[in-house]
């Protein structure tokens, strides 16, 4: 840490982003602090990438390990490294950067569907989604009620009672569906153009949904490739009672789609009609004024 806070007085240059990229993802939570602040104090384009790309998420001097994707049925392409403050398994997304290899062909051979680009994955499987975001949503409220029943413990006679609440309150704020939109923002100046291999799909209820997936991109800030496993946290249940509005919502708007593609179609079928009809009205008057011009030359003598 006292090396890191030195290093930024001096002031980090380009030249020195591949080291502070290294060190920003020490397992000492503390340390990775200490590194993004010195790369705050530098200064260069590298650098600039690199000050959007970090971001500490916890504190503490404990040796953090990384975790197993193998305990959450989670396959990692070889020569991987784990990045802490890119991960959280209670969110369900783990992070990690390819030292050597190609993460594309590793996940590519184990893909049930895909690949699919970013946002074509978010539009394929859009209520699916939406549906998660909704029951972690209502877990997070559940969980928030049974904290606003509960009396907050007095600081003044069990301070470690009253920093267990307040950390059970720092959790429950973070449960939501927002608490994950870190790692599904994936900006282009950072992560490049990601491609989804869906990994396991299962029908949950009246959907069918991508249960594990792998996001595979490039580390822009880091130069290296990179890749993000995905899964779902949430119980089946949960996913089948967030189906009863998003289903309502499809339906309404298939009804409403296909009304739109029933007017458009009448709409090109009129076209259609009026372009027939004015074809065969300039015929019809091409015809009358060739025979009227006919009749003139006859007449005339010609």
């Amino acid at each position: 840490m006292a090396a890191a806070q030195a290093f930024g007085m001096i002031g980090p240059q380009d030249q020195d982003a591949d080291t502070l990229a290294r060190l920003a993802n020490d397992p000492v939570a503390d340390v990775r602090h200490a590194v993004t602040n010195a790369i705050h104090q530098g200064k260069g384009n590298a650098l600039d990438l690199l000050k959007q790309r970090v971001l500490h998420l916890r504190t503490g001097r404990e040796v953090e390990k990384p975790a197993d994707p193998a305990k959450f049925s989670m396959p990692a392409a070889p020569e991987s490294a784990y990045l802490f403050d890119s991960s959280d398994a209670t969110k369900g997304r783990l992070s990690y950067v390819v030292r050597k290899g190609d993460a594309a062909s590793f996940f590519k051979a184990k893909a049930k569907k895909g690949p699919y680009k970013w946002d074509q994955f978010k539009e394929q499987y859009r209520y699916q989604l939406k549906d998660e975001d909704e029951a972690m949503d209502q877990a997070q409220r559940a969980a928030g009620k049974q904290l606003e029943s509960e009396t907050p413990p007095d600081p003044a006679t069990n301070m470690e009672a009253y920093v267990a609440y307040m950390q059970r309150l720092g959790s429950v704020s973070t449960q939501g569906s927002m608490g994950r939109t870190f790692f599904d923002n994936y900006q282009t100046n950072l992560y490049g153009t990601p491609t989804v291999y869906v990994l396991e799909e299962r029908q949950i209820g009246q959907r069918s949904y991508p249960t594990r997936y792998a996001v595979v991109y490039q580390e822009l800030a880091f130069k290296r490739p990179g890749y993000r496993l995905a899964w779902t946290t949430v119980p089946d249940e949960a996913l089948k009672a967030a189906q009863v509005a998003s289903l309502k919502e499809q339906k309404e708007e298939e009804a409403h789609q296909a009304a739109s593609k029933k007017e458009e179609d009448a709409a090109k079928k009129r076209e259609a009609e009026l372009e027939s009809l004015t074809k065969k009205k300039d015929a019809g008057e091409k015809k009358q004024f060739k025979k009227g011009q006919s009749d003139l030359e006859k007449e005339l003598g010609f």
